[in-house]
C-alpha cells in the first residue's frame, strides 16, 4: 500500500536545512537525471535577453548543473532595507544556484555559459 506524502513536511525540512527520508525525496524532487541527459540537457541551454536590464529568460528551463534538479531553498539574509543579499541552493545536492546581491537575480548557468549568443528580444 502506498502512503500519501506530505509535500508540505517536505518543504518545512529543506527550509531548515534538514534531511529527507528516501520516500519524501523520491516524491517531491523526483527521479535524478543520469549523466548523458545531464549533458545533453546542458547543451540545449540557451538564453533569451530582453532590452531592458533585466534577467535573461533561460531556455528550456533554470536547473542545477550538477544534479538536473529544478527544486532550490532559498536563503534571505536579513540586511537593512535598500541592500537585497539572497541565495538559492539546489535542493538536493546543496549547490549554490542563483544569488542576488545589490544586482539583479544571477543563474549560475548564465556564469557558465557567459560566451554562448543571447538571443534578443523586446
Amino acid at each position: 500500500m502506498n502512503k500519501q506524502v506530505s509535500l508540505t513536511r517536505a518543504n518545512k525540512k529543506l527550509r531548515v536545512g534538514g534531511k529527507l527520508s528516501r520516500r519524501l525525496k523520491k516524491a517531491y524532487l523526483g527521479n535524478k537525471l543520469n549523466k548523458s541527459k545531464l549533458k545533453k540537457l546542458l547543451k540545449s541551454v540557451s538564453f533569451i535577453k530582453y532590452k531592458y536590464p533585466d534577467s535573461p529568460t533561460i531556455l528550456p528551463y533554470e536547473f542545477c548543473p550538477e544534479c538536473g534538479c529544478q527544486q532550490t531553498r532559498m536563503t534571505n539574509y536579513h540586511v537593512e532595507y535598500p541592500e537585497i543579499w539572497v541565495e538559492w541552493f539546489c535542493a538536493r545536492c546543496g549547490y549554490q544556484v542563483a544569488q542576488a546581491d545589490n544586482s539583479p537575480y544571477v543563474h549560475v548557468l548564465e556564469e557558465l555559459f557567459c560566451d554562448k549568443p543571447y538571443l534578443e528580444r523586446g
